[in-house]
């Protein structure tokens, strides 16, 4: 029995084995999805298409049944009889195709529907055809609308530019495809050239190729990418194409011929062109224009982080000037405030046929006055041209230097770009890493030109969208309700919001987050929108805004006339923070192109005309000169700035005019034209028509631009400020950059103009420098310009301290004494063990009350106080190397001259090589400078003028 029993079951195993291997190798069926499942299913609405074009099912056996599923069919349907899927309406979905054989799938896509309305879902290209619809007479894919290619293109034929006849003012997402050998030859309608005529205000053109263009005519701007761009163009790229025009006074570029500011009655917002390549283009011009391998025309607007590998560049007509990035790079003409910058970008043309002028950066540029200027930072180009720019001064390493292939070729050349996110090396120099490049300030779309968030979907139910003052008055209600909820805040339209009459009647107004609840979405204006009369009554968070959340931004909100006070005995022992727009602002938080005027802050700790304390980026803020301001520190020890309290975070491009910064008699701080306390970076901000004072007798540190310098301030201006402390309490100190520049403070490029520096220390850039300071220039060259003036008085500095450095600076300016112990010094009074003054130049009258100053007549005071004063007789000392300094008071001084490794025995130098007058602003300067290790690279030469700092 057992053995039968073992007999079936072995005769069961053969036959299931046999009839496994009989179906395996008798059933053939394959079930292949044509897309791929990684990528989203991209439709447009009403199109359709055939489970057969989705599915590839070959042989397929009769036990298999295919199931399948739309999650939502408003969006997507299916029909079973014909096998159709049908996209219904705008939307996301997901589709599953399950076979029942389960060798395959299931297949799971998700599907998105657009209909051209927002960037999440826009109409989706795939083909030439569908690309001319854009803006075509007829077509309801219009030029505000929202576009995505979803496949490679080539043209065959000529091409007629999207907006032609108006301007685009939607957004186009190329998704990393090219579209290949554009056409367009000129007609006699079309005079602005490239893929987009004109590319609109806020609109956005990204993620792009085009190779293989060809562009000819006579076109008043050409461009490939654009004739005229007003919004953004970001992460696209041209290649191996060619522009020919002949029309006098053009502007041709490879990506636009013009990149310029959009000017309205209430607002100049410039165009940002940014991580875009530009490589092996040729352009060519007979009729004299202006020429630049990225921009024609730059015009109050910015080019970024871009590469230019231009293969040959002709013109025939000495009128034409051309630029490795711009032909003109200029302040806007419809607001002299608002300058063109080129930062981080690099250029190469390995072949020239010019005979107009060729520069490096620029072929044109213009500063529409010393406070607003064009910006250039870290650019190189490698042209045959010893033009930096056009018709401009020379540059400075951090603005712009030529350098040639070999030095291209090493990363370390490209001084603070960004390999982590932006940019990588290939074999030749830089280029934009297209692929990872992160989401930066114009990378995908959601940053706007001023830095803001663009909403990118405005029938986002997270969005809410304001055109009326009522539908303003519940948005701010909202917020302040449900600060953290993450939502989105739009405002378009033209409002002035007076907050003490109803609805609002704010007597005193509930500020918008708390530490606990801080706001984390975006309130943006898209229009102009100011709030008057905004009123804050002790407020541990007091501003517009109390406390601002990461991620967070705030864009284009204006504010007149506004009133805040603390008093300490009513918040308690908690740190204050006060500033119009927000009280604290987080990390990764953005505060942009908000301005305020009328501004009355009356507070302790932190008080800053935007925001009392940062920890992320301001930008393009301003407190403005339309009505003046006062900020006031009324207890204990406060940090003030025209712009900001503290800040550990990015000031950038701001200014502080007409305020008034001060402290009550009791109070003690750091007091800032821009910052008070800096433990991060100011760059490119201003301060002007300010008054910063104190009569308290604490400890005051008062800088034009910032109080205490931790960390970094560069391209900063000081213009008609007045830095004024008591001049007989040893604790006041006073610098026109800063009072105190920290160990790992660092100070470069900054302007201090028609200032008046008055304290018990007072210097020209610091009291105290720990740190460096390099292209510094203070006063002007007319003297009467700027005044220094206390007990210790120095040109520069009041104390190098160990190991700090003064480089490539000059003072011009009036330095007086104030007392019959002043100590008055071109230079610095004390130099420390290590610290180093080099290549820097003194012009001024030395005057006043003073034991020590240059109009005494004893030997010791003779030698010693031209230049410093305080040595270290018996320890070491610090130098004075190469540098000149020039006695405008008529008095011959032992100790002015040209001073070389200095070090230990000062005594022994006998100071000989007095420069005199004549020599200074003479012909040869020059000789005379360069001889002493001046270079043209840091400073700038002009025959019958004294040499100044370029900054």
């Amino acid at each position: 029995m057992k053995k039968f029993l073992m007999y079936c079951l072995v005769l069961v195993v053969i036959l299931f084995l046999g009839f496994t291997t009989y179906y395996f190798v008798a059933n053939k069926e394959k079930i292949v999805l044509a897309h791929d499942q990684t990528q989203s299913l991209k439709l447009n609405v009403g199109e359709a298409f055939a489970y057969s074009d989705l599915v590839s099912h070959t042989q397929p056996h009769k036990t298999t049944k295919i199931k399948i599923e739309v999650e939502n069919q408003e969006i997507l349907s299916y029909d079973k009889k014909s096998k159709e899927f049908t996209a219904l309406s705008a939307g996301k979905t997901v589709l599953t195709i399950t076979p029942s054989n389960a060798r395959f799938g299931p297949f799971v896509l998700n599907v998105v529907v657009g209909n051209g309305l927002s960037t999440e879902l826009p109409y989706f290209i795939s083909d030439a055809t569908e690309l001319k619809q854009i803006g075509a007479n007829g077509s309801i894919w219009t030029n505000n609308m929202h576009y995505e290619l979803v496949s490679d293109i080539y043209l065959t034929e000529e091409f007629t530019p999207i907006a032609h006849n108006s301007a685009f003012t939607g957004s186009f997402n190329g998704g990393g495809h090219t579209i290949y050998d554009l056409k367009i030859s000129e007609t006699s309608y079309i005079t602005t050239a490239g893929l987009f005529s004109e590319i609109a205000k806020n609109a956005v053109v990204k993620n792009l190729k085009l190779s293989g263009a060809t562009i000819s005519g006579q076109f008043v701007y050409a461009g490939v990418v654009a004739g005229i761009n007003k919004g953004t163009i970001c992460l696209t790229e041209v290649l191996n194409s060619t522009i020919t025009n002949s029309r006098t006074g053009a502007n041709i570029g490879a990506i636009a011929g013009s990149n310029e500011a959009s000017a309205t009655s209430s607002s100049v917002k410039g165009a940002n062109i940014g991580m875009c390549g530009v490589q092996n283009v040729s352009i060519n011009t007979t009729g004299g224009a202006y020429v630049g391998g990225i921009v024609g025309k730059n015009i109050g607007s910015v080019v970024e982080d871009s590469f230019v590998s231009l293969n040959t560049f002709t013109s025939n007509n000495s009128s034409t000037k051309f630029g490795g990035i711009a032909g003109q790079n200029l302040v806007s003409s419809g607001n002299a405030s608002i300058g063109s910058s080129i930062l981080r970008t690099h250029a190469s043309v390995s072949t020239l046929n010019n005979a107009g002028l060729t520069s490096g950066v620029a072929g044109e540029v213009n500063d529409a006055s010393t406070t607003f200027k064009n910006s250039y930072t870290r650019n190189y180009f490698n042209i045959d041209t010893n033009n930096y720019v056009a018709n401009g001064k020379n540059f400075t390493a951090n603005q712009i230097e030529k350098k040639d292939a070999s030095e291209l070729a090493i990363q370390s050349t490209y001084i603070d770009w960004d390999f982590d996110n932006v940019w990588k090396m290939n074999e030749v120099f830089a280029v934009v890493d297209f692929e990872n490049a992160y989401s930066s300030t114009i990378n995908q779309g959601d940053i706007d030109q001023d830095g803001d968030n663009i909403i990118d979907n405005p029938d986002d139910p997270n969005n809410e969208v304001a055109t009326l003052t009522s539908e303003i008055f519940q948005m701010v209600s909202d917020m302040r309700a449900n600060p953290n909820a993450g939502k989105n805040y739009v405002v378009s339209g033209t409002h002035t919001i007076n907050m003490s009459i109803m609805p609002w009647n704010e007597v005193a107004f509930e500020p918008i987050g708390t530490a606990d609840k801080p706001f984390t979405g975006t309130f943006i204006v898209r229009g102009s929108l100011t709030f008057t009369n905004l009123r804050i009554t002790d407020k541990q968070y007091a501003g517009f805004f109390g406390y601002v959340g990461s991620g967070a931004t705030i864009s284009n909100v204006d504010f007149i006339n506004v009133d805040i006070s603390n008093d300490p005995t009513d918040i308690g022992s908690n740190t204050a923070y006060a500033g119009v727009v927000a009280g604290y602002v987080g990390t990764g938080a953005k505060v942009v192109g908000c301005d305020v005027s009328g501004v009355k802050i009356s507070s302790y700790d932190n008080i800053g005309g935007i925001a009392g304390i940062n920890y992320g980026t301001i930008h393009s803020c301003k407190v403005t000169s339309g009505s003046a301001s006062t900020l006031k520190g009324i207890d204990a020890s406060c940090n003030i700035g025209g712009i900001v309290g503290k800040n550990a975070g990015s000031v950038v491009a701001s200014e502080s005019t007409n305020a008034t910064l001060t402290l009550n008699a009791t109070a003690s701080g750091y007091i800032g034209g821009v910052v008070g306390v800096n433990d991060g970076a100011v760059s490119s901000s201003t301060a002007k028509d300010c008054e910063i004072s104190s009569e308290s007798q604490g400890i005051l540190r008062l800088g034009g631009v910032v109080g205490q310098n931790n960390k970094n301030i560069s391209s900063a201006t000081v213009e008609s400020v007045e830095i004024s402390a008591s001049v007989t309490s040893k604790s006041a100190f006073a610098g026109g950059v800063c009072a105190v520049n920290g160990t790992n403070g660092k100070i470069s490029g900054a302007v201090v103009a028609d200032s008046v520096i008055s304290s018990y220390c007072a210097g020209g850039i610091a009291v105290d420098n720990f740190g460096k300071a390099e292209r510094v220039s203070v006063g002007s060259e007319s003297l009467g310009e700027g005044k220094i003036s206390g007990h210790f008085v120095g040109g520069l500095v009041v104390y190098n301290q160990k190991s700090a450095v003064v480089s490539d600076s000059g003072v011009y300016a009036v330095l007086e004494g104030v007392d019959d112990w002043a100590n008055t010094n071109g230079f610095a009074y004390s130099l420390k063990e290590a610290s180093v003054i080099e290549h820097c130049f003194g012009a001024g009258v030395i005057t006043g009350k003073g034991g020590f100053n240059a109009d005494t007549d004893t030997a010791y005071r003779n030698i010693w106080s031209g230049m410093w004063q305080n040595l270290p007789w018996n320890d070491k000392m610090g130098a004075i190397k190469n540098s000149i300094i020039y006695n405008v008071s008529g008095k011959y001084v032992q100790g002015f001259g040209v001073i070389i490794d200095v070090v230990e025995n000062p005594i022994a130098n006998k100071f000989e090589h007095v420069v005199s007058g004549e020599v200074a602003r003479g012909s040869d300067n020059f000789k005379t400078f360069t001889k002493a290790g001046f270079t043209t690279s840091a400073w700038e030469f002009v025959s019958g003028k004294l040499p100044v700092p370029k900054n």
